[in-house]
């Protein structure tokens, strides 16, 4: 059944008869005749008697056209509708961040984000990258923002900054290493507390200190980002981050962070959209709303600080 089969029939019932209903529609009558019995053989049964006089409805036709008007207008609305998403969005995005990456990211997308569309519900999911990374190839996510990660069959991703990882230590406590920076392959000597396997943060950290020839004193292995800089500011260990990730904390001057040198350790931020989940224009601009976000918060010196790098110089 068609919508214009419909249209054409509430023509004919409005009319009663088919060449005034061809004469309203701008159509030939042969056509409309056409249409009509095409509505009757698929409905398999007579709708219209055709008389000298016009068109009279028949049973089944006059339960047919108590029901098409509000057919139709369903169909319109639903039309309507779906159009409208064009120009004004509506629904839900979900997106997953790590926590270090959450703490400076979070609040200037959501206010640009809600600021462009403020009929969509956007949700937060923070968590480390490998939790993040499943989430996102399962489906569960529509976009994340995750650390060194490889285009697969179920993700599409794209290059943010590649950012520089610090070795953080508290300042009620002696500190790890004299001078401003610290050399890549003293850091095996240092105590860290560093999040589980498989998590993109200690991949990342394994991987670098296995090209030295060496590992990480791993003393504590804490699955939460509050838990380790807790745990860091108490002095039970030192910790290796992203600057964005404790920004306050160095600020405040709980927290003090040394460049890692010879060779830098650094770590390529990439946002991911998921290939098993319609991509749309919602998702899309919120895209580019994380990508605009990452390069103010470059430039401001929130992700990268200029001091750092003037010290690691």
């Amino acid at each position: 059944m068609e919508i214009k089969q419909l249209r054409h029939f509430l023509a004919v019932v409005q009319t009663g008869s088919f060449s005034k209903a061809a004469v309203l529609l701008g159509v030939a009558q042969p056509m409309l005749s056409r249409q009509i019995r095409c509505l009757e053989e698929e409905m398999g049964i007579d709708l219209v008697y055709r008389n000298g006089r016009g068109a009279v409805l028949t049973d089944a036709g006059r339960i047919l056209a108590d029901r098409a008007g509000s057919i139709i207008e369903s169909v319109s609305d639903t039309t309507s509708t779906l159009k409208a998403m064009q120009t004004v969005p509506t629904g839900e995005v979900i997106i997953g961040i790590p926590p270090m990456i959450g703490v400076v990211l979070t609040v200037p997308v959501v206010e640009r984000f809600r600021a462009q569309f403020p009929s969509v519900s956007l949700r937060i999911v923070e968590a480390f990258s490998g939790y993040v990374m499943e989430w996102l190839a399962s489906a569960r996510l529509d976009i994340a923002v995750v650390y060194n990660v490889a285009r697969t069959s179920v993700l599409s991703v794209e290059p943010l900054i590649e950012e520089d990882l610090l070795l953080v230590a508290s300042t009620a406590v002696p500190p790890p290493v004299t001078g401003a920076t610290v050399k890549a392959a003293d850091l095996h000597r240092i105590p860290l507390i560093l999040p589980n396997q498989p998590h993109g943060l200690r991949n990342l950290v394994d991987r670098f200190l296995a090209d030295l020839g060496t590992k990480a004193q791993v003393v504590l292995e804490v699955d939460g980002f509050s838990a380790i800089l807790r745990l860091v500011e108490h002095g039970i260990g030192a910790t290796i981050l992203s600057y964005a990730g404790v920004q306050r904390q160095v600020e405040q001057g709980r927290l003090r962070a040394w460049q890692i040198v010879q060779p830098l350790m650094s770590g390529q931020l990439y946002v991911a959209t998921s290939t098993q989940r319609p991509t749309t224009p919602v998702t899309r601009a919120l895209a580019r709303i994380v990508r605009n976000e990452v390069q103010a918060l470059v430039a401001s010196g929130q992700w990268q600080p200029h001091a750092l790098r003037d010290e690691a110089a």
